[in-house]
């Protein structure tokens, strides 16, 4: 969709609450909220059929993205698209997360007519197909959802993400050896980067991204930048990046990890990673190097 939390109506939305609910008092509230949705003032004006001059004006549209809420109402205000599509359409293999919208058939010209209705749907509830995105192409050249490159037989994550968390990790690289933010400041946006990548076959890119950054304090010394034939210091602390799950061994992608590390004497690799070490590995180091790594005491 256009615009789409911008966009939803105000008044089709109360209507479709109503529809569904009956408790006096919870629609009390979700008017409330609605309500007090922040006004766009940039929003563009926007004319649908029947509209005469001053009716884009005289509606109120659009709710806060941020909200709780927003993302219940945001998903309730297409429910009749849903029916629409899979009962009027008759669309079998159809998916809808929140505005985005996918659907699937073997012919091309029945593609064609079926994202024609949609557009004609779509002007009831005042909103409008994304000129630019609604595109119809081949499953084997990949579906662009969700932050993924969908094929049939497995997925990527999408190339603009990669090389944008590439860019952050080294701005936190370079922020924690000037020393103007610690570990736990950026931890938990790097765990959340990886619980998103490792959704994809990204095993390979987890990998080359964390062997590559090293977080050391200014004027450290002792932490080798390179994974193979490096030098360590005794009492160092490694850190390592991870989103594993212990219970789950299933996934080969779960192998790169992170979490901190103590060693008395200096860690060797796993074969996993270095196979020139072998399979000698210190206490305390219990799971395949991942590359990220800090010198300086753990938090």
């Amino acid at each position: 969709m256009a615009r789409y939390f911008p966009s939803i109506d105000h008044d089709i939305l109360k209507c479709q609450l109503r529809r569904h609910l009956k408790d006096l008092g919870v629609l009390w509230l979700f008017d409330l909220i609605i309500d007090h949705s922040p006004p766009f003032p940039d929003e563009p004006v926007t004319y649908f059929p029947g509209d005469d001059l001053f009716t884009p004006l005289a509606r109120r549209s659009g709710i806060p993205i941020g909200n709780l809420t927003s993302q219940f109402l945001a998903n309730l205000y297409l429910n009749e698209l849903d029916h629409f599509v899979k009962q009027d359409l008759g669309v079998r293999a159809y998916l809808r997360y929140v505005d985005d919208l996918v659907l699937l058939s073997d012919s091309k010209a029945r593609l064609h007519s079926w994202r024609e209705a949609i557009e004609e749907r779509l002007q009831t509830l005042r909103l409008r197909i994304h000129p630019r995105k609604a595109n119809i192409f081949r499953v084997h050249d990949g579906v662009d959802v969700l932050g993924y490159r969908v094929f049939p037989g497995y997925r990527l994550l999408r190339n603009d993400n990669g090389h944008r968390f590439a860019r952050r990790l080294r701005g936190f690289a370079d922020a924690y050896r000037q020393g103007t933010m610690d570990w736990q400041d950026f931890d938990p946006s790097v765990q959340s980067w990886i619980g998103h990548a490792r959704q994809a076959d990204t095993l390979g890119l987890r990998t080359k991204l964390f062997t590559a950054t090293v977080f050391v304090r200014n004027g450290a010394e002792g932490l080798s930048r390179t994974v193979r034939g490096g030098s360590w210091n005794n009492n160092t602390d490694w850190l390592r990046s991870s989103a594993r799950n212990r219970n789950n061994t299933d996934n080969r992608n779960d192998n790169v990890g992170f979490r901190v590390l103590r060693a008395a004497s200096p860690p060797w690799l796993t074969e996993s990673v270095c196979p020139r070490v072998g399979r000698s590995v210190q206490q305390g180091v219990h799971d395949p190097f991942s590359g990220l790594r800090r010198e300086g005491k753990a938090e």
